[in-house]
């Protein structure tokens, strides 16, 4: 297996609303995640060097895991916290990689079944996940492309589930030379409850515009 190092940093991406209050102790709250054991089949290779395929399946036992959980906070509210877990399971994975002249396309699925092995409750890992990005190019000058993420049902012991959801962006760049581009993003364009960490939730499409600049 390997270890993870955990950061503010990377619990900010996921969650912008993310602090040091989500932890109960503090000095210790940044741990390690550790893989303790990843024993898988697999299948892997290209054709014709534009089509590249990946096919796993195998069992996992991990550790430290960061996972999301409730915290009384009073007689009649919660708050969310963060929490280390540990859990086990079987899993089975697939990624997709086609690149050609004008086409880029990518994919990756992943199957889970596991069990949390702690005391404490908390929002499992969805059973199945997927992500689809596919991005045309005229002259690797103008690039346009849609997105498709999708995260099935989080369960918990005593706190509910949390529902599915389907992510579909658009997304474009237009590169003036390799020094400088411009790009945009747009999010949740159907405007749905687009929630990745539980009760922090995207109801309406987001835009994002950007500047790309190399300086030499």
């Amino acid at each position: 297996g390997y270890d993870q190092q955990n950061s503010h940093y990377t619990f900010k991406q996921a969650n912008p609303h993310f602090n040091a209050s989500y932890f109960e102790t503090t000095g210790s709250e940044l741990k390690e995640s550790r893989e303790y054991l990843n024993a898988f089949l697999g299948l892997r290779g290209s054709v014709k060097s534009c089509f590249q395929y990946d096919f796993r399946a195998g069992y996992a036992d991990k550790g430290y895991m960061p996972l999301y959980a409730l915290r009384d906070v009073g007689n009649t509210s919660e708050a969310l916290r963060l929490v280390y877990g540990r859990y086990d399971g079987m899993y089975l994975t697939a990624r997709l990689l086609w690149h050609l002249k004008s086409w880029d396309i990518k994919s990756y699925s992943e199957f889970q079944d596991v069990s949390l092995n702690m005391g404490s409750d908390a929002f499992m890992p969805a059973a199945f996940r997927t992500s689809f990005d596919m991005t045309y190019n005229k002259m690797e000058r103008i690039f346009a492309g849609v997105s498709i993420d999708y995260m099935g049902e989080r369960h918990s012991k005593t706190m509910g589930s949390l529902p599915q959801y389907i992510d579909v962006g658009l997304h474009g760049e237009y590169r003036m030379n390799k020094d400088l581009s411009f790009w945009l993003k747009a999010e949740n364009i159907l405007g749905q409850r687009v929630e990745s960490v539980p009760f922090t939730s995207r109801r309406f499409p987001v835009l994002t515009v950007g500047l790309r600049l190399i300086l030499r």
